[in-house]
């Protein structure tokens, strides 16, 4: 029986053009394979605070910036996603936690995935849970601050 592969697609919004500082397919392989989810789709967006702002009015009533937006069109165990990730705010945050973009980028793409895949973060003891998934990953694929 061959095996399903999940089908990813990046793409960064064009008032906002970035350039990767990783193997960003790559990297999302890396998690999906250590997650064990062998089918899906996920799809990225790297944009804007204007963009992601947008986002957050029109689907959460939340007239502000914020780092990660997810969509689940699918389910928890076969994911069709659409995960949005800001840069403006990806940089802010790196420099406030005295880290590298590359890793809060990393660190952001991986809670997207844990988001579609059921995890929240809405309440402090599941953020807590969540964010200790995120650093379980972070850890197993060899990623440090």
């Amino acid at each position: 029986m061959t095996q399903n592969l999940p089908l990813i697609h990046i793409q960064t919004n064009s008032n906002h053009p970035f350039s990767f500082p990783f193997e960003c397919d790559t990297f999302i392989h890396s998690i999906l394979q250590y997650l064990q989810i062998h089918e899906g789709h996920f799809e990225f967006t790297f944009t804007t605070d204007t963009h992601i702002t947008e986002l957050h009015s029109e689907y959460f009533n939340k007239d502000s910036t914020t780092d990660v937006i997810t969509f689940n069109l699918g389910s928890h165990s076969v994911p069709d996603g659409d995960i949005y990730i800001c840069i403006d705010e990806a940089k802010r945050q790196a420099s406030h936690l005295n880290h590298s973009l590359e890793f809060e980028l990393k660190t952001l793409i991986i809670h997207g995935i844990l988001h579609l895949i059921g995890f929240v973060d809405d309440e402090p003891a599941l953020k807590k849970k969540m964010f200790q998934k995120q650093d379980e990953i972070l850890n197993a694929l060899g990623e440090s601050a």
